[in-house]
């Protein structure tokens, strides 16, 4: 029996952002699998919140969507961490 629910988030994105990020970080495969591993079926957590999937560019697939940050195509603005909160199905919580 497992006392605790445990949830993941699915990592960002980082390509085109600006500033100190790791060039190992940005759109490497290693990202890309680290996330399909939380979103699948046998990883085994109670949820995944995906805000890789919400914050992405459409154009850029590696990218944040442009409406969605600062400037930096790394940190949200407004619009980008009330997307990021719109995709938490609060339904996940109610245990």
């Amino acid at each position: 029996m497992r006392l605790i629910a445990v949830f993941v988030v699915a990592t960002s994105l980082l390509a085109g952002a600006q500033g100190p990020v790791p060039d190992h970080w940005v759109g490497t495969p290693k990202r890309a699998a680290v996330n399909a591993w939380l979103r699948g079926k046998t990883a085994g957590f109670d949820g995944v919140i995906d805000f890789d999937a919400v914050t992405k560019d459409p154009a850029h697939a590696m990218q944040i969507a442009p409406t969605l940050h600062m400037g930096d195509h790394l940190h949200p603005n407004d619009t980008g961490y009330n997307t990021m909160a719109n995709a938490i199905d609060l339904k996940l919580f109610a245990r």
